[in-house]
């Protein structure tokens, strides 16, 4: 069990780690898990939008999405960071097959 610190303004835990930094990689750990999500969503619309793309470009583990935004990036010569926003942010509306 961890137990709370509190040395100074910036309480931290056992592990180390500062109050601020658990909530960081807590914030961390909720992007990650709705990108699987959004990922889940928009992958038929992803395929339409990036034809050129093949089946093993977009093969997706669960909580390996930094792995899957690196193959899209290489392909569509994109930083992976380009990548997960566009996906985080899909919108099907903005994106038709012709717009490229």
């Amino acid at each position: 069990m961890e137990t709370k610190h509190n040395s100074s303004n910036d309480a931290t835990w056992d592990n180390g780690l500062s109050e601020e930094s658990i909530r960081l990689l807590n914030k961390e750990s909720q992007t990650h898990n709705n990108l699987d999500a959004k990922w889940g969503e928009i992958q038929s619309e992803y395929r339409q939008r990036y034809p050129e793309l093949m089946n093993e470009d977009l093969s997706y583990e669960p909580d390996q999405f930094d792995i899957l935004a690196k193959r899209i990036a290489k392909k569509t010569l994109r930083t992976p960071e380009e990548v997960r926003e566009e996906i985080q942010n899909w919108n099907p509306s903005l994106y038709t097959r012709y717009d490229r």
